[in-house]
């Protein structure tokens, strides 16, 4: 995975910002507030285009 972002992670370092690789199971479930992951946190996906 580090591989990948090392060439986000040059631009970033260059734009003087930081890249942190994170684990993307469960990333759209879980609540950026308080981290709790559970199915209902993601909204349905009904009526949106594909």
């Amino acid at each position: 995975m580090e591989e990948e972002l090392s060439g986000a992670g040059a631009q970033a370092e260059g734009a003087g910002r930081r890249v942190m690789a994170v684990d993307p199971r469960n990333t759209s479930r879980q609540c950026p507030a308080c981290g709790h992951t559970a199915k209902e946190n993601r909204p349905k996906q009904e009526n949106k285009p594909a």
